[in-house]
């Protein structure tokens, strides 16, 4: 029996929900009379860490679009809304501080804790190359990241390096006085010593003024100019270390570190040929992707046999040494003398081989000519085949090739290491069995 109650009363609740959930949609409709209240908090979001002078975004968490909402700053910052969506500003941040964004709409509002300022550093530029030599002066400019309330304490680093963890600071010359030049800017005069690498300058006790936030920094390190007193080497190479009138030698320069002009007023840097056998010629090096090395074409302009001697000129390293060492500037052997062949011979082996010796007054080419008997007899050294060919020099030279069995005229040149032939030799006959 209790069982069977319990069935009737369920059936009662559900029918008496339907006719309440029935009689809420009518009032629902007929009057518009529930609200929904989402809550009065609107939350931003953006960055809370920002530097002086800088713009940041900031947006409401929810992003609903509307044209209503009150967004405020104290001074020192401005806002500027988005046109198309309110919901969305920017902050321009001029000056250090704690600021607080607010923004309102209706009874809702929200508000972020932003805090603004700008830690201090510095910055350095040189002028020229930014190397020196022993002796040599130069302007440093420093340029600090904020606007400072008053000049730090500034010298020579003689201590632990700030580039170098564990190693002592480079120290070379002497570093003039900080003259201030504007409030985020100063210069000093620095003047290079012995050695060779970079000098440090250190800054103490670095703040920034109020509208940075009065940030102290305790140290910072900055490198002044690199000091080398080490004169560039150059190593000279050529196409050939023989040559003649005429003869387009390509001399290249390459050098032991970067170089430039030594007289600011030129862009050139200088080749300068003279010697023995060649007319005294000076003209410019030419670049390469390579910046440590230069090119010349230089054509031989001379009918003497001698040495080519090549010097640099205007030419000095990024401190202003001139080269200290020029190597190979006297390699090359200008030659316009004709070589003269000493000796030459064709001798039938048996079998088909056949032994050719030869022998010059200069170590160079040595070519033989094997013309079937009767041929005409060459004129030129261009007849002469260039596959038969043997090194000579002073000392006898064999070499043992394969001839077919004839009878044949044999003729010899010798060319030297410069280019020059010697006379074409008169016929020899010579029969291979």
């Amino acid at each position: 029996m209790k069982l069977i109650m319990n069935k009737y009363l369920t059936k009662a609740f559900a029918l008496a929900g339907l006719v309440l959930f029935s009689l809420s949609s009518c009032q629902e409709e007929e009057g518009n009379v529930i609200d929904y209240t989402p809550g009065n908090a609107l939350m931003i979001s953006g960055p809370k860490s920002v530097e002086v002078g800088e713009s940041k975004e900031y947006y409401l968490n929810m992003n609903i679009k509307a044209d209503d909402y009150d967004w405020s700053i104290g001074s020192g910052a401005t806002i500027s809304e988005n046109a198309a969506n309110d919901a969305y500003v920017t902050v321009t941040f001029d000056a250090a501080g704690e600021y607080t964004l607010i923004v309102t709409k209706g009874d809702a509002s929200g508000e972020l804790k932003i805090n603004v300022e700008t830690q201090p550093a510095v910055t350095v530029s040189y002028n020229g190359t930014g190397v020196l030599r022993n002796g040599v002066s130069d302007t440093v400019f420093f340029n600090f990241t904020t606007p400072l309330s008053g000049l730090p304490d500034f010298e020579v680093n003689t201590d632990s390096s700030g580039f170098y963890p564990g190693k002592l600071a480079f120290t070379s010359g002497t570093l003039g006085p900080l003259v201030e030049v504007d409030a985020d800017s100063a210069y000093a005069i620095y003047t290079a010593g012995n050695g060779n690498g970079i000098p440090e300058a250190l800054f103490q006790d670095i703040t920034s003024n109020e509208t940075f936030g009065s940030i102290n920094v305790d140290s910072a390190f900055v490198q002044l100019y690199r000091v080398d007193n080490i004169a560039p080497i150059v190593d000279l190479s050529y196409s050939s270390l023989y040559a003649n009138d005429s003869t387009v030698l390509k001399v290249t320069a390459t050098f032991s570190e970067e170089v430039m002009p030594d007289n600011p007023t030129d862009t050139t840097l200088l080749i300068a040929f003279e010697g023995a056998g060649v007319e005294a010629e000076t003209d410019t090096l030419v670049a390469t992707e390579d910046p440590l090395v230069y090119t010349f074409d230089y054509t031989v302009n001379g009918d003497s046999t001698g040495t080519l001697n090549v010097s640099l000129e205007n030419v000095v390293d990024l401190a202003g040494n001139e080269p200290g060492l020029v190597r190979n500037a006297s390699a090359v052997t200008i030659d316009n003398d004709n070589p003269t062949l000493s000796f030459a011979d064709a001798v039938d082996q048996g079998n088909g081989l056949v032994s050719i010796s030869m022998s010059s007054d200069e170590v160079g080419t040595g070519y033989y000519l094997i013309l079937a008997d009767g041929a005409d007899a060459p004129t030129k050294a261009t007849e002469f085949d260039g596959d038969m060919t043997m090194s000579v020099s002073p000392s006898l030279s064999t070499k043992t090739i394969n001839v077919a069995q004839g009878d044949y005229d044999v003729y010899y040149i010798v060319e030297d290491r410069a280019g020059n032939f010697g006379t074409i030799s008169t016929k020899e006959d010579l029969t291979v069995n």
